[in-house]
Order: structure tokens, then C-alpha cells, then sequence
């Protein structure tokens, strides 16, 4: 029994269970959003699509705010936390009982009592979408090959975020610009060019980039790195954070298809 209850609550799950939370979102949120659209007051429509809209921009608070004073701050979580560090391509994630859970309690309750039923469910609707829109982005961000800039600007923020105390933004780099964690003074945040980080299954499409101005040097360690980089690709496992070169700083990580990956 005990042991069932905590693979029930574990972070890491199997294809199924990890699947099964992004398509319960998906419905929670169609659902919401038919029944607002058709039972709610028309009156209130207004009202309703700006509690929707004031929820989705919420969330993202909410996602840096969770990220950077529990993820990386609280324990147990912070423990917790560390797996996925550890292990950036093993399909984990909060329980679907759990995150479900807090966001009834913490947020719809309390906002029934203040605003009542119509308004809180507007208010949450907007909430859930952004979360599930942060679960996508995140799931992208270590899964899914970048097709537009925007996602590789996600990408590139991420891998950051993997090597330093920064970045804690997923969906979005705002609140990292407001409170000043975006890692851009710390002294790890210079790139060298002899890492990289194996984040993600986007590896083979991502090579080093030198930073301006470094000189021809420079680029020619970039060279040399990139063809130790081949070498342990070639003897690791695909997805095994182990396939890392380099103890330390992350190397600036940029897109580049080769002809006829798609």
C-alpha cells in the first residue's frame, strides 16, 4: 500500500502517466472554457475574459516564483528538483494529483470565497492554461527539436538555467529581467568554449558557438571541442546526462539543422 501511494505522488513516471497529466489539463481547460462560454452570465463576459487573461499572466509569477524558493530552495523539493537536473530527458514532472490539488486549494477556493463562482473559475481557467502552456514548454524544451526562434530562445534560456543559479523562468524571461536572475554577472555565465551541455535530445542539431570577438583561437578550441563532442556521442548513451564534456560553465548552444533532418 505504501509503496503504491508513492509511485502514485513519484515525480518520474512511465509514457502513459506522463502523457495522461498534459491531456487532463487539455480537457480541464476545454471543459472550462465551453461551460464559462455557455452558463456563465453574458454580463459578466467582460469581466471573465480579463480574470482568464489576469490568471495566464499570473501563472508566470507563480512558475518563477515556485521555480527559484522551492524547486531551488525548499527541501524536500529542492532534492527533488535536483533529479530532473540530474536526469533532464527522464519524463518528470509534479503528480497530476498533487499539482491539481494545490491549484483547487490555493487557488480556485480562495478565489470562490472572494469573487465567487464564475470569476474564480475564470481566474483559474486562465491559471491551468498557463500551466499546461509551461508543461509543454518545458517538455520542449529537453524533447523537441526547435522550429522557430522563439523556441530556441526557450532552449538557449534553459540550458542556462541547467548550469546556473539563474534563469528560472521557463515559459518566460520577464521576471528573471524584473528581479535581476538572469546570470548575466555571475562569473560563470562568460561561455568557454571547451563545454557543452548535453540538455536534450536536440544535441546532434545544436554545435558550439564562439562569442564575439574571441579570435580565431578561440574558434579553433570550438572546432576541436566539437569533434571530442562526436566522439563521446558516439560511445554514450543518447539520452545519459553522463554524455557531458566539461566539469563547469555552459557553452551558448545554437540551432543548426543539418541538410535533410527534417
Amino acid at each position: 500500500m505504501t509503496k503504491a501511494v508513492m509511485a502514485f505522488f513519484s515525480i518520474e513516471h512511465g509514457k502513459v502517466a506522463y502523457w495522461a497529466d498534459f491531456g487532463i489539463y487539455a480537457t480541464a481547460i476545454a471543459i472550462s472554457t465551453i461551460a464559462l462560454s455557455k452558463f456563465s452570465p453574458r454580463a459578466q463576459w467582460p469581466s471573465l475574459a480579463a480574470l482568464v487573461l489576469l490568471g495566464a499572466a499570473a501563472w508566470t509569477l507563480i512558475e518563477y516564483a515556485v521555480h527559484r524558493f522551492v524547486l531551488h530552495g525548499l527541501e524536500p523539493f529542492q532534492s527533488w528538483h535536483m533529479e530532473h537536473h540530474e536526469r533532464p530527458t527522464a519524463l518528470m514532472g509534479t503528480p497530476t494529483l498533487l499539482s491539481t490539488s494545490l491549484i483547487a486549494s490555493l487557488i480556485f477556493l480562495p478565489a470562490l470565497l472572494a469573487v465567487g463562482f464564475w470569476r474564480a473559475s475564470a481566474l483559474t481557467l486562465g491559471m491551468t492554461a498557463g500551466y499546461l502552456a509551461y508543461a509543454l514548454v518545458h517538455h520542449a524544451t529537453h524533447h523537441w527539436r526547435s522550429r522557430g526562434p522563439w523556441m530556441t530562445r526557450r532552449k538557449r534560456w534553459h540550458a542556462r538555467h541547467h548550469h546556473l543559479a539563474a534563469c528560472y523562468g521557463v515559459s518566460s524571461s520577464f521576471w528573471d529581467r524584473v528581479f535581476g536572475s538572469t546570470g548575466e554577472r555571475s562569473p560563470r555565465a562568460s561561455i568557454n568554449a571547451r563545454t557543452i551541455t548535453r540538455i536534450d535530445a536536440d544535441v546532434p542539431t545544436l554545435r558550439l558557438v564562439p562569442p564575439a570577438g574571441q579570435g580565431r583561437e578561440l574558434q579553433q578550441r570550438t572546432a576541436s571541442s566539437a569533434r571530442r563532442i562526436e566522439r563521446v556521442r558516439a560511445l554514450s548513451d543518447r539520452n545519459h546526462p553522463a554524455a557531458m564534456l566539461g566539469q563547469g560553465r555552459p557553452a551558448i548552444l545554437q540551432d543548426q539543422r543539418q541538410p535533410g533532418a527534417d
